[in-house]
């Protein structure tokens, strides 16, 4: 009875993945055939085939969409795999990078960079300061957050503190803004809103070799992931490093948020 339980269980989530999956392809190629300049599926299928950007459609397919919906399934994937290392950090099923003000650190941190002069004569290393800001301003921003919740031990008090430093770091980022240029302004909420606008193929390799190894690594310790999610005194007993392991999910859901 237990066996036909959770064969009908496995089913049922394979169906569930492959309906998701099926919603997800259609999504993807109604993305790449609308827009101000519409291509039909025959179109794109005769893109792709040929990988020709010479001609107008092969070029907005290559050179245009395909970059922004790459960034946009890495971006989102990445999002997904540090919400659920915060979920296993804090054993709580609620938390994630917005929640703890994580997000939020990682835009003050980019506004700081993008509305100031700090990025003045470095125009060609944007993306690279744009994303290592980002990231600096998430772990900044989780530190604080560990330090409280090391004296903290409620966890509803530990989800007011990470909204009260998301709230102060939105806080910081407003004032940024009310004083910033307008050009300044206009490419900072571009990016803040979560435009892919400005992705190239140069982006994508960078987004994928980062957060592709990061992936990686936090793959390659599911099974220390599973035991921490049961207490730190039986991932210890398991042989894991607790504070090392603490440090490697700050750092990699830092890094993934940012």
């Amino acid at each position: 009875m237990k066996g036909h339980a959770s064969t009908q269980k496995e089913r049922n989530c394979i169906m569930v993945f492959a309906m998701l999956g099926a919603v997800l392809v259609v999504s993807l190629v109604a993305n790449i055939i609308s827009g101000s300049v519409h291509i039909s599926p025959g179109e794109l299928l005769q893109v792709v085939k040929s990988r020709d950007i010479a001609s107008t459609s092969g070029f907005i397919v290559w050179k245009i969409r395909m970059p922004r919906l790459i960034a946009a399934l890495l971006g989102g994937a990445f999002l997904a795999v540090a919400g659920l290392l915060l979920q296993v950090f804090f054993r709580n099923p609620i938390v994630g990078p917005f929640i703890l003000g994580i997000s939020s650190g990682a835009t003050l941190m980019v506004s700081l960079v993008m509305l100031t002069t700090l990025m003045l004569g470095f125009k060609s290393l944007a993306p690279f300061l744009t994303s290592l800001s980002a990231l600096a301003g998430a772990t900044i921003t989780m530190a604080i957050v560990l330090v409280i919740a090391s004296r903290v031990k409620n966890p509803i008090t530990l989800l007011i503190v990470g909204l009260m430093m998301g709230y102060l770091c939105h806080s910081i980022t407003s004032v940024l803004v009310a004083f910033a240029e307008q050009e300044k302004v206009k490419g900072f909420i571009l990016w803040q809103l979560g435009s892919f606008s400005g992705f190239k193929w140069r982006e994508i390799e960078i987004l994928l070799i980062f957060g592709g190894i990061v992936t990686v690594m936090v793959y390659g310790l599911g099974k220390p992931l599973n035991a921490f999610l049961l207490g730190e005194e039986y991932a210890s007993t398991m042989g894991v490093n607790i504070r090392l392991f603490r440090f490697f999910i700050i750092f990699c859901s830092c890094a993934l948020a940012g």
